[in-house]
């Protein structure tokens, strides 16, 4: 999850670089595949740790992940009311980002604790 959480401020930089000129969107394209990628096998992943898991948690990686799917549509839609939403949806995806990170600290915290006693 790291990862995805340091991939966003990535994906703005490459944004910002096709919106001044700097560059084109592929790069931004290439990495947000990456990404969407990265959100589905974390999602698929806490399966496989479902008994260190929860729904809420299992619900968090879905929220995720489909999220970066509605990411991943909004540009095709070709419509600049839709397109906006985009930045706002990649802000809402960072949240999340940095909450499951959060989470997943605050749960290996006691496990760390334990162990080192």
């Amino acid at each position: 999850m790291i990862v995805f959480l340091i991939g966003i401020p990535v994906q703005f930089y490459l944004a910002g670089r096709g919106v001044f000129g700097a560059g084109t969107y592929d790069a931004h394209k290439s990495v947000g595949d990456a990404l969407h990628l990265v959100t589905v096998l974390a999602f698929v992943v806490t399966f496989f740790g479902a008994d260190m898991r929860n729904g809420h948690d299992i619900g968090l990686g879905f929220g995720l992940a489909a999220l970066m799917t509605i990411q991943a549509i909004i540009p095709s839609f070709k419509h600049p009311e839709i397109g906006a939403l985009h930045p706002l949806n990649a802000l809402l995806l960072l949240g999340l980002a940095v909450h499951l990170v959060m989470r997943d600290r605050a749960a290996i915290q006691p496990v760390q604790a334990s162990n080192s006693v």
